[in-house]
């Protein structure tokens, strides 16, 4: 798997249920390949309860979102001395020989080592809103990869740039304002970040749909990953995604699944783990 291969979680997959409840309506970013072929990625859309704070004007505050429960250390991949991967949108920071840091494939993403955004930072060049500080990895050995994809409980994600806002828009940190606490629980009010592996989803199979030949059918059924595949967009109208990025892809978002066990478990393990107020109504 090259590095920069952006994916999500598909059906929900035993790992998912049973241990690893993060990865349910997980968007992840592949950031290294070892030699033996595993993937190292990171998660993108978990966001937690824990912060950190910069000593300059205003002293802005960021959420860390928890990539994984696995652990890199001795300055690989960037990786600063508190466990945190600092990334960055090439949009933003830019993508030329002169910007910050390495870029992760063609994912539209960079890491940046954290002495230099934090440099950047109190320069005033960039705020820190414009990274994403991601704690931990996780690791898929080359024969479950295959194994996930081939049941489609794993997919790949083509060019999810358009989505990178909404990622980063997760980690607002307002969501643990003392004032914006969940009263009963005491929970930060933190997005669970399913709304963007859904978008993510429907991107890629809008994609596949407008290049695969229109068929006529009587129904059409929604599958997990989204999308009705007797659907066709009216002439002359951009599909989701193209064009606007994220605001034209909301403009086609279907309803999300129903819910199912994995999203009860992944509700419970944002619950003591990343420090949310519990999504259950």
């Amino acid at each position: 798997m090259r590095v920069g291969t952006v994916l999500r979680s598909g059906s929900p997959a035993d790992r998912y249920l049973l241990s690893d409840q993060f990865l349910h309506k997980a968007l992840m970013v592949v950031v290294h390949e070892l030699s033996d072929g595993v993937a190292v990625c990171v998660v993108l859309n978990r966001p937690t309860a824990n912060l950190v704070e910069f000593h300059t004007e205003g002293k802005p505050r960021r959420c860390i979102s928890f990539g994984g429960d696995g652990r890199m250390r001795g300055g690989a991949l960037d990786i600063d001395s508190n466990g945190l991967l600092w990334l960055a949108q090439a949009a933003t920071i830019g993508d030329g020989a002169d910007a910050m840091g390495s870029e992760i494939g063609d994912s539209g993403l960079r890491r940046v080592p954290a002495l230099e955004a934090a440099e950047s930072i109190k320069d005033g060049a960039f705020q820190l809103s414009d990274f994403l500080l991601v704690s931990g990895l996780v690791c898929f050995e080359p024969d479950e990869l295959r194994v996930l994809m081939r049941a489609d409980e794993l997919g790949v994600v083509d060019d999810a740039r358009s989505l990178w806002p909404q990622v980063w828009g997760l980690a607002d940190a307002r969501g643990v304002e003392e004032d914006a606490m969940d009263s009963e629980s005491g929970g930060a009010l933190l997005s669970d970040g399913t709304g963007v592996w859904w978008a993510a989803a429907q991107l890629e199979n809008r994609r596949r749909d407008a290049a695969a030949p229109r068929q006529g059918s009587a129904g059409g059924d929604v599958s997990l990953n989204g999308g009705d595949s007797a659907s066709a967009p009216a002439e002359g109208r951009r599909l989701p995604g193209e064009g606007d990025g994220l605001s034209a892809l909301l403009e086609g978002l279907q309803a999300m699944p129903p819910a199912h066990l994995a999203d009860e478990a992944l509700d419970e393990w944002l619950k003591f783990f990343a420090g949310h107020a519990s999504q259950k109504a």
